[in-house]
């Protein structure tokens, strides 16, 4: 039975993957949109959250995709002297979930990371600096580095931020952060 917002049984008797932990990153998403509305008296297109239809959506997502798929065929070389066995081992928890948890494991990742890191930070230091570079370098620094923790190593870091500079380019060239979301939580989902 997956208790999706529990802890799910591992028949081995390991650990059990704890999903409150990535329910809990709803959170900080929540409550920066809350402090968007209420105190800065912005709206959804502040964040990036711009909807202007279906066609431009998908389009966005393609190219997101492909460009994503690209690099990933480029730099594979790079990213096995870089040390993605180790990252794969990090995994093991995301690998070994059902289907249903590494959905929402995902979903969760690309909704509320790109809605903090790109919708928010970067839009934010963007209007305060006045420079793309600044806003997309610190924003793409500090996703890489709210990473480390206990599952991603320092050398994951580096194959991580291969993916985060480039959601990075994709959404600075739509301002799509819907795309942006989906194409962070596809590229989490399958790798």
């Amino acid at each position: 039975v997956v208790h999706v917002f529990g802890r799910r049984p591992n028949p081995d008797g390991d650990d059990a993957t704890d999903m409150r932990a990535h329910v809990v990153k709803w959170i900080p998403a929540v409550v920066m949109t809350a402090y968007t509305y209420i105190v800065e008296g912005e709206d959804a297109e502040s964040l990036g959250l711009g909807w202007d239809g279906p066609k431009a959506f998908v389009k966005r997502v393609v190219a997101g995709m492909v460009v994503m798929l690209g690099a990933n065929v480029v730099l594979e070389p790079l990213h096995e002297r870089l040390g993605a066995e180790q990252m794969q081992s990090e995994m093991a928890e995301f690998t070994e979930a059902s289907v249903l948890e590494r959905l929402f494991i995902a979903l969760t990742a690309g909704v509320t990371e790109e809605l903090l890191f790109r919708g928010y930070a970067l839009e934010r230091i963007e209007s305060e600096t006045g420079s793309r570079l600044v806003a997309a370098a610190s924003s793409t620094a500090a996703f890489v580095l709210a990473h480390k923790s206990d599952t991603w190593s320092w050398g994951s870091l580096v194959l991580i931020a291969q993916p985060a500079t480039l959601i990075t380019t994709i959404y600075l060239r739509s301002r799509g952060l819907l795309a942006a979301m989906t194409v962070h939580a596809r590229n989490d989902a399958v790798g």
